[in-house]
Protein backbone atom coordinates (compact mmCIF):
# COMPACT_ATOMS: atom_id res chain seq x y z
CA UNK A 1 0.00 0.00 0.00
CA UNK A 2 1.13 3.51 -0.70
CA UNK A 3 1.62 5.61 2.42
CA UNK A 4 -0.10 8.99 2.37
CA UNK A 5 -0.44 12.31 4.15
CA UNK A 6 -3.05 14.98 3.60
CA UNK A 7 -4.06 18.45 4.72
CA UNK A 8 -6.58 21.15 3.88
CA UNK A 9 -4.97 24.37 2.80
CA UNK A 10 -7.75 26.84 2.17
CA UNK A 11 -11.43 27.53 2.12
CA UNK A 12 -13.28 30.27 0.29
CA UNK A 13 -15.96 31.95 2.38
CA UNK A 14 -18.82 32.84 2.27
CA UNK A 15 -21.99 32.32 0.33
CA UNK A 16 -24.32 34.05 2.79
CA UNK A 17 -24.58 37.38 4.59
CA UNK A 18 -24.80 37.65 8.36
CA UNK A 19 -27.18 40.13 9.90
CA UNK A 20 -25.63 43.23 11.39
CA UNK A 21 -22.74 45.41 10.39
CA UNK A 22 -21.10 43.26 7.76
CA UNK A 23 -19.35 44.80 4.81
CA UNK A 24 -21.45 44.54 1.69
CA UNK A 25 -20.57 45.26 -1.90
CA UNK A 26 -21.86 48.61 -3.07
CA UNK A 27 -21.73 50.73 -6.17
CA UNK A 28 -19.75 53.39 -4.32
CA UNK A 29 -16.81 52.84 -2.03
CA UNK A 30 -17.88 54.89 0.97
CA UNK A 31 -21.33 53.59 1.88
CA UNK A 32 -22.11 52.81 5.50
CA UNK A 33 -23.12 49.25 6.23
CA UNK A 34 -26.61 48.09 7.08
CA UNK A 35 -27.57 48.79 10.68
CA UNK A 36 -30.59 46.49 10.86
CA UNK A 37 -31.15 43.74 13.44
CA UNK A 38 -28.82 45.23 16.03
CA UNK A 39 -31.49 45.92 18.66
CA UNK A 40 -29.92 46.94 22.00
CA UNK A 41 -26.44 46.54 20.49
CA UNK A 42 -26.94 49.64 18.35
CA UNK A 43 -25.44 52.17 20.77
CA UNK A 44 -22.30 50.07 21.23
CA UNK A 45 -21.62 50.02 17.50
CA UNK A 46 -23.04 53.44 16.55
CA UNK A 47 -22.50 56.90 18.08
CA UNK A 48 -24.57 59.77 16.68
CA UNK A 49 -24.64 62.17 19.68
CA UNK A 50 -28.37 62.55 19.14
CA UNK A 51 -31.46 60.39 18.83
CA UNK A 52 -32.75 59.45 15.41
CA UNK A 53 -36.14 58.08 14.38
CA UNK A 54 -34.99 56.35 11.21
CA UNK A 55 -37.10 53.15 11.20
CA UNK A 56 -34.23 51.08 9.78
CA UNK A 57 -31.99 51.78 12.74
CA UNK A 58 -33.63 53.96 15.41
CA UNK A 59 -31.24 55.49 17.94
CA UNK A 60 -32.44 56.19 21.48
CA UNK A 61 -30.66 57.25 24.66
CA UNK A 62 -27.95 59.28 22.89
CA UNK A 63 -29.41 62.77 23.27
CA UNK A 64 -27.40 65.11 25.49
CA UNK A 65 -30.23 65.38 28.01
CA UNK A 66 -30.79 61.61 28.22
CA UNK A 67 -29.08 61.43 31.61
CA UNK A 68 -31.55 59.48 33.77
CA UNK A 69 -30.26 56.09 34.93
CA UNK A 70 -33.82 54.91 35.65
CA UNK A 71 -34.21 53.71 32.06
CA UNK A 72 -35.13 50.13 31.18
CA UNK A 73 -32.47 47.42 31.20
CA UNK A 74 -30.48 47.55 27.98
CA UNK A 75 -31.15 51.25 27.36
CA UNK A 76 -28.45 53.93 27.49
CA UNK A 77 -27.91 57.24 29.28
CA UNK A 78 -25.20 59.89 29.50
CA UNK A 79 -23.10 61.13 32.37
CA UNK A 80 -21.50 64.57 31.83
CA UNK A 81 -19.16 66.55 33.99
CA UNK A 82 -20.25 70.15 34.58
CA UNK A 83 -17.40 72.15 33.02
CA UNK A 84 -19.12 75.26 31.63
CA UNK A 85 -18.43 77.00 28.34
CA UNK A 86 -16.87 80.28 29.43
CA UNK A 87 -14.18 80.96 26.85
CA UNK A 88 -14.20 84.53 25.48
CA UNK A 89 -12.97 85.33 21.99
CA UNK A 90 -12.66 89.01 22.83
CA UNK A 91 -14.12 91.56 25.23
CA UNK A 92 -17.63 91.28 23.82
CA UNK A 93 -17.99 87.83 22.21
CA UNK A 94 -17.97 84.46 23.98
CA UNK A 95 -17.68 81.10 22.21
CA UNK A 96 -21.34 80.28 22.84
CA UNK A 97 -22.42 83.52 21.23
CA UNK A 98 -21.44 81.78 18.00
CA UNK A 99 -21.83 78.09 18.87
CA UNK A 100 -24.22 76.01 20.96
CA UNK A 101 -21.91 73.88 23.08
CA UNK A 102 -23.20 72.08 26.17
CA UNK A 103 -21.55 71.90 29.58
CA UNK A 104 -18.99 69.18 30.12
CA UNK A 105 -15.66 68.12 28.64
CA UNK A 106 -15.91 64.47 29.75
CA UNK A 107 -18.91 62.41 28.74
CA UNK A 108 -19.67 58.71 29.26
CA UNK A 109 -22.50 56.75 27.67
CA UNK A 110 -23.65 53.89 29.91
CA UNK A 111 -25.90 50.93 29.25
CA UNK A 112 -28.28 49.95 32.05
CA UNK A 113 -27.93 46.43 33.42
CA UNK A 114 -30.22 44.40 35.66
CA UNK A 115 -30.84 45.38 39.28
CA UNK A 116 -27.70 45.23 41.39
CA UNK A 117 -25.37 44.99 38.39
CA UNK A 118 -23.12 47.92 37.52
CA UNK A 119 -23.83 49.65 34.20
CA UNK A 120 -21.57 48.95 31.25
CA UNK A 121 -19.53 51.87 30.01
CA UNK A 122 -19.88 52.17 26.24
CA UNK A 123 -18.42 55.41 24.84
CA UNK A 124 -16.16 57.87 26.65
CA UNK A 125 -15.35 61.35 25.35
CA UNK A 126 -12.37 63.11 26.93
CA UNK A 127 -11.62 66.81 26.36
CA UNK A 128 -14.59 66.97 23.99
CA UNK A 129 -17.68 69.15 23.86
CA UNK A 130 -21.15 67.97 22.88
CA UNK A 131 -23.49 70.22 20.99
CA UNK A 132 -23.73 72.19 17.78
CA UNK A 133 -20.38 73.61 16.75
CA UNK A 134 -21.35 75.52 13.61
CA UNK A 135 -24.41 77.68 13.83
CA UNK A 136 -23.28 80.43 11.50
CA UNK A 137 -24.17 80.88 7.85
CA UNK A 138 -20.77 82.41 7.15
CA UNK A 139 -18.71 80.45 4.64
CA UNK A 140 -15.78 80.51 7.06
CA UNK A 141 -17.52 77.79 9.13
CA UNK A 142 -17.74 74.11 8.20
CA UNK A 143 -20.39 71.79 9.57
CA UNK A 144 -21.57 68.23 9.03
CA UNK A 145 -24.94 67.57 7.34
CA UNK A 146 -27.76 65.76 9.14
CA UNK A 147 -30.63 63.42 8.33
CA UNK A 148 -34.30 64.38 8.17
CA UNK A 149 -34.95 62.04 11.13
CA UNK A 150 -32.25 63.57 13.33
CA UNK A 151 -33.61 64.77 16.69
CA UNK A 152 -32.63 68.15 18.21
CA UNK A 153 -30.56 68.70 21.32
CA UNK A 154 -33.53 70.29 23.11
CA UNK A 155 -36.69 68.29 22.46
CA UNK A 156 -39.01 70.98 23.81
CA UNK A 157 -38.40 73.44 20.98
CA UNK A 158 -40.23 71.62 18.20
CA UNK A 159 -43.59 70.07 17.60
CA UNK A 160 -44.04 66.42 18.47
CA UNK A 161 -42.26 64.44 17.20
CA UNK A 162 -39.37 66.92 17.20
CA UNK A 163 -37.54 67.27 13.93
CA UNK A 164 -34.70 69.31 12.53
CA UNK A 165 -35.55 70.61 9.07
CA UNK A 166 -33.30 69.55 6.21
CA UNK A 167 -32.98 73.14 5.04
CA UNK A 168 -31.71 75.51 7.70
CA UNK A 169 -32.83 79.12 7.55
CA UNK A 170 -31.22 81.91 9.49
CA UNK A 171 -34.46 83.06 11.10
CA UNK A 172 -35.04 79.84 13.06
CA UNK A 173 -31.47 79.07 14.03
CA UNK A 174 -32.13 79.45 17.75
CA UNK A 175 -35.31 77.35 17.75
CA UNK A 176 -35.05 74.38 15.42
CA UNK A 177 -32.17 75.12 13.10
CA UNK A 178 -28.53 74.15 13.01
CA UNK A 179 -27.93 75.15 16.63
CA UNK A 180 -29.84 71.96 17.50
CA UNK A 181 -27.70 69.55 15.43
CA UNK A 182 -25.44 67.70 17.85
CA UNK A 183 -21.91 66.55 17.04
CA UNK A 184 -18.69 65.88 18.97
CA UNK A 185 -16.32 68.84 19.12
CA UNK A 186 -12.75 67.64 19.72
CA UNK A 187 -11.16 70.51 21.60
CA UNK A 188 -7.75 71.99 20.82
CA UNK A 189 -6.05 69.70 23.32
CA UNK A 190 -3.70 66.75 22.86
CA UNK A 191 -5.75 64.96 25.51
CA UNK A 192 -8.86 65.11 23.32
CA UNK A 193 -10.00 61.56 22.52
CA UNK A 194 -13.05 59.44 21.73
CA UNK A 195 -12.84 55.97 23.32
CA UNK A 196 -14.97 53.13 22.00
CA UNK A 197 -16.68 50.39 23.98
CA UNK A 198 -15.04 47.01 24.48
CA UNK A 199 -15.93 44.77 21.51
CA UNK A 200 -15.81 41.11 22.52
CA UNK A 201 -16.61 40.00 18.96
CA UNK A 202 -14.00 42.22 17.35
CA UNK A 203 -14.21 44.92 14.69
CA UNK A 204 -14.50 44.72 10.94
CA UNK A 205 -14.22 48.35 9.88
CA UNK A 206 -14.49 51.75 11.56
CA UNK A 207 -16.27 54.66 9.88
CA UNK A 208 -16.83 58.26 10.91
CA UNK A 209 -17.34 61.72 9.46
CA UNK A 210 -15.09 64.64 10.40
CA UNK A 211 -14.30 68.20 9.40
CA UNK A 212 -12.42 71.21 10.78
CA UNK A 213 -14.67 73.91 12.28
CA UNK A 214 -13.11 76.97 10.66
CA UNK A 215 -12.57 76.82 6.93
CA UNK A 216 -9.79 79.42 7.02
CA UNK A 217 -7.56 77.85 9.69
CA UNK A 218 -4.26 76.02 9.46
CA UNK A 219 -5.47 72.60 10.49
CA UNK A 220 -4.08 69.78 12.57
CA UNK A 221 -4.27 65.99 12.35
CA UNK A 222 -6.56 63.25 13.58
CA UNK A 223 -5.72 59.54 13.98
CA UNK A 224 -7.36 56.20 14.77
CA UNK A 225 -5.73 53.64 17.06
CA UNK A 226 -6.73 50.14 18.22
CA UNK A 227 -5.77 48.13 21.30
CA UNK A 228 -6.15 44.38 21.85
CA UNK A 229 -4.61 44.15 25.34
CA UNK A 230 -8.07 44.61 26.83
CA UNK A 231 -9.96 42.52 29.34
CA UNK A 232 -12.86 40.40 28.17
CA UNK A 233 -15.97 39.69 30.17
CA UNK A 234 -18.18 42.69 29.50
CA UNK A 235 -18.55 45.15 32.34
CA UNK A 236 -15.93 43.55 34.61
CA UNK A 237 -13.17 45.65 33.04
CA UNK A 238 -14.62 48.97 34.09
CA UNK A 239 -17.55 48.60 36.42
CA UNK A 240 -19.10 51.63 38.05
CA UNK A 241 -19.40 51.99 41.80
CA UNK A 242 -21.60 54.93 42.66
CA UNK A 243 -24.99 56.23 41.63
CA UNK A 244 -23.66 58.13 38.64
CA UNK A 245 -21.68 55.14 37.39
CA UNK A 246 -18.30 56.77 37.95
CA UNK A 247 -15.96 54.53 39.86
CA UNK A 248 -12.73 52.60 39.55
CA UNK A 249 -12.02 52.29 35.83
CA UNK A 250 -9.32 51.13 33.47
CA UNK A 251 -6.83 53.85 32.53
CA UNK A 252 -7.45 53.86 28.80
CA UNK A 253 -4.28 55.81 28.07
CA UNK A 254 -2.13 52.91 29.29
CA UNK A 255 -3.37 50.37 26.75
CA UNK A 256 -0.97 49.36 23.96
CA UNK A 257 -2.47 51.51 21.23
CA UNK A 258 -1.52 50.82 17.63
CA UNK A 259 -2.05 53.49 14.98
CA UNK A 260 -3.97 52.43 11.87
CA UNK A 261 -3.82 53.57 8.23
CA UNK A 262 -6.96 55.37 7.10
CA UNK A 263 -8.92 55.44 3.88
CA UNK A 264 -10.12 59.03 3.43
CA UNK A 265 -12.87 60.30 1.14
CA UNK A 266 -13.99 63.84 0.39
CA UNK A 267 -17.79 63.93 0.42
CA UNK A 268 -19.24 66.92 -1.38
CA UNK A 269 -22.73 68.35 -1.20
CA UNK A 270 -24.95 66.64 -3.75
CA UNK A 271 -23.42 63.20 -3.31
CA UNK A 272 -19.94 63.50 -4.77
CA UNK A 273 -17.19 61.28 -3.42
CA UNK A 274 -13.49 61.31 -4.20
CA UNK A 275 -10.57 59.68 -2.51
CA UNK A 276 -8.42 62.24 -0.75
CA UNK A 277 -5.06 61.63 -2.40
CA UNK A 278 -3.25 63.69 0.24
CA UNK A 279 -4.58 61.73 3.21
CA UNK A 280 -5.51 58.32 1.81
CA UNK A 281 -3.51 55.60 3.52
CA UNK A 282 -2.06 57.98 6.08
CA UNK A 283 -1.90 57.20 9.78
CA UNK A 284 -2.47 60.87 10.58
CA UNK A 285 -5.24 62.58 8.62
CA UNK A 286 -4.98 66.32 8.10
CA UNK A 287 -8.41 67.93 8.35
CA UNK A 288 -8.04 70.90 6.06
CA UNK A 289 -11.32 71.75 4.39
CA UNK A 290 -11.88 75.28 3.07
CA UNK A 291 -15.19 74.66 1.27
CA UNK A 292 -17.32 76.18 4.07
CA UNK A 293 -20.77 75.30 5.38
CA UNK A 294 -21.75 71.69 4.55
CA UNK A 295 -20.26 71.81 1.06
CA UNK A 296 -17.59 69.23 1.86
CA UNK A 297 -16.40 67.01 4.68
CA UNK A 298 -14.24 63.92 5.22
CA UNK A 299 -15.41 60.34 5.61
CA UNK A 300 -12.73 58.21 7.22
CA UNK A 301 -12.68 54.41 7.10
CA UNK A 302 -10.28 52.07 8.88
CA UNK A 303 -10.06 48.39 7.98
CA UNK A 304 -9.40 46.34 11.13
CA UNK A 305 -10.86 42.84 10.54
CA UNK A 306 -9.94 41.54 13.97
CA UNK A 307 -11.86 38.80 15.78
CA UNK A 308 -11.44 39.00 19.53
CA UNK A 309 -11.67 41.63 22.29
CA UNK A 310 -10.61 45.03 21.00
CA UNK A 311 -11.09 48.77 21.45
CA UNK A 312 -10.40 51.80 19.29
CA UNK A 313 -9.95 55.48 19.91
CA UNK A 314 -9.95 58.65 17.80
CA UNK A 315 -7.32 61.15 18.90
CA UNK A 316 -5.68 64.43 17.95
CA UNK A 317 -1.95 64.27 17.23
CA UNK A 318 -1.05 67.97 17.11
CA UNK A 319 -2.40 71.46 17.71
CA UNK A 320 -1.45 74.16 15.20
CA UNK A 321 -3.36 77.05 16.77
CA UNK A 322 -3.62 76.61 20.57
CA UNK A 323 -5.09 80.05 21.30
CA UNK A 324 -8.70 78.92 21.96
CA UNK A 325 -9.50 75.46 23.29
CA UNK A 326 -13.18 75.47 22.21
CA UNK A 327 -12.80 77.41 18.99
CA UNK A 328 -10.62 77.84 15.91
CA UNK A 329 -8.39 74.71 15.71
CA UNK A 330 -11.12 72.25 16.69
CA UNK A 331 -12.61 69.23 14.88
CA UNK A 332 -16.20 68.11 14.42
CA UNK A 333 -16.81 64.33 14.50
CA UNK A 334 -20.08 62.46 13.99
CA UNK A 335 -21.68 59.24 12.70
CA UNK A 336 -19.16 56.84 14.24
CA UNK A 337 -19.78 53.22 13.25
CA UNK A 338 -17.83 50.08 14.18
CA UNK A 339 -18.83 47.06 12.12
CA UNK A 340 -18.66 43.45 13.15
CA UNK A 341 -15.75 41.50 11.68
CA UNK A 342 -16.69 39.46 8.61
CA UNK A 343 -17.64 35.86 9.32
CA UNK A 344 -15.11 33.22 8.41
CA UNK A 345 -14.71 29.46 8.45
CA UNK A 346 -11.67 27.22 8.70
CA UNK A 347 -11.05 23.61 7.73
CA UNK A 348 -8.39 21.33 9.15
CA UNK A 349 -7.47 17.67 8.58
CA UNK A 350 -8.86 15.19 11.01
CA UNK A 351 -7.20 12.05 12.35
CA UNK A 352 -3.76 11.59 13.85
CA UNK A 353 -0.34 10.63 12.54
CA UNK A 354 0.20 6.91 12.92
CA UNK A 355 3.12 5.55 14.84
CA UNK A 356 6.25 4.27 13.19
CA UNK A 357 8.83 5.76 10.92
CA UNK A 358 9.86 5.40 7.31
CA UNK A 359 8.03 2.61 5.49
CA UNK A 360 6.37 1.56 8.76
CA UNK A 361 4.30 4.75 8.89
CA UNK A 362 0.88 4.37 7.33
CA UNK A 363 0.06 8.06 7.33
CA UNK A 364 -2.76 9.98 8.96
CA UNK A 365 -5.16 7.56 10.63
CA UNK A 366 -8.80 8.61 10.32
CA UNK A 367 -8.14 11.13 7.56
CA UNK A 368 -10.38 9.27 5.10
CA UNK A 369 -13.69 7.48 5.12
CA UNK A 370 -11.79 4.30 4.24
CA UNK A 371 -9.24 2.86 6.67
CA UNK A 372 -6.68 1.96 3.98
CA UNK A 373 -6.16 4.03 0.87
CA UNK A 374 -4.78 2.78 -2.42
CA UNK A 375 -4.43 4.30 -5.85
CA UNK A 376 -7.24 2.26 -7.35
CA UNK A 377 -9.73 2.79 -4.52
CA UNK A 378 -12.95 4.57 -5.52
CA UNK A 379 -15.33 6.45 -3.23
CA UNK A 380 -12.90 7.34 -0.46
CA UNK A 381 -13.45 10.87 0.85
CA UNK A 382 -11.28 13.03 3.09
CA UNK A 383 -12.48 13.90 6.56
CA UNK A 384 -12.11 17.35 8.08
CA UNK A 385 -12.78 19.38 11.19
CA UNK A 386 -14.74 22.57 10.72
CA UNK A 387 -15.00 25.77 12.73
CA UNK A 388 -16.86 29.00 12.08
CA UNK A 389 -16.32 32.49 13.45
CA UNK A 390 -19.26 34.88 13.42
CA UNK A 391 -20.75 37.43 15.81
CA UNK A 392 -23.30 37.45 18.60
CA UNK A 393 -26.25 38.25 16.38
CA UNK A 394 -28.91 35.66 15.54
CA UNK A 395 -27.33 32.89 13.41
CA UNK A 396 -28.80 33.76 10.03
CA UNK A 397 -25.89 32.13 8.23
CA UNK A 398 -26.50 28.66 6.87
CA UNK A 399 -22.96 27.45 7.40
CA UNK A 400 -23.52 24.19 5.50
CA UNK A 401 -24.31 26.21 2.42
CA UNK A 402 -21.77 28.93 3.00
CA UNK A 403 -18.42 27.22 2.49
CA UNK A 404 -17.56 26.91 -1.17
CA UNK A 405 -14.52 25.93 -3.21
CA UNK A 406 -12.69 24.24 -0.38
CA UNK A 407 -9.45 22.68 -1.58
CA UNK A 408 -7.95 19.36 -0.48
CA UNK A 409 -4.27 18.71 -1.07
CA UNK A 410 -2.74 15.27 -0.78
CA UNK A 411 0.45 13.37 -1.55
CA UNK A 412 1.66 9.81 -1.24
CA UNK A 413 4.19 9.32 1.54
CA UNK A 414 7.85 8.69 0.70
CA UNK A 415 7.34 8.56 -3.04
CA UNK A 416 8.76 11.15 -5.34
CA UNK A 417 5.35 12.46 -6.43
CA UNK A 418 4.06 16.01 -6.64
CA UNK A 419 1.17 17.44 -4.68
CA UNK A 420 -2.21 17.16 -6.37
CA UNK A 421 -5.75 18.40 -5.93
Amino acid sequence: MYKNRCHFIRVVVLGAVCAGLLRAAAVDDYTYQSLTNLGPRTSSRVLLMNNDTNPTCPIEGQGYHDTSNTVAVGQTYWWHDDTPVTEALNATINVNDLLNLQNGIRHILYQKQSEGVAPVKLWELVECRAGSAASQMAATFNYLPWSSTCQPIDTNICSVPPKIPDVWTRGVADSNGIKQVAVILMRASLDSAIYSPLYEDGIGEIYFDAVNLLANSVNSHIAVEVATDVASGGSSEESANNANGIGSETDMTKLAWQRMPCEVFKITKGGGCDRDATNDGAQEVRLSNTAGRDNQYFRIRVCVNYQGPIRFRIIRTDIKIPRFVDYQDVFLVDNIIASYPPPSASLAPTGIDSEGEGWAKIGRVGAFTEPLISVGLDGAKPRMTYSANTNGLPPFIDWKASVTKSEFVYRWHYLNQAYGN
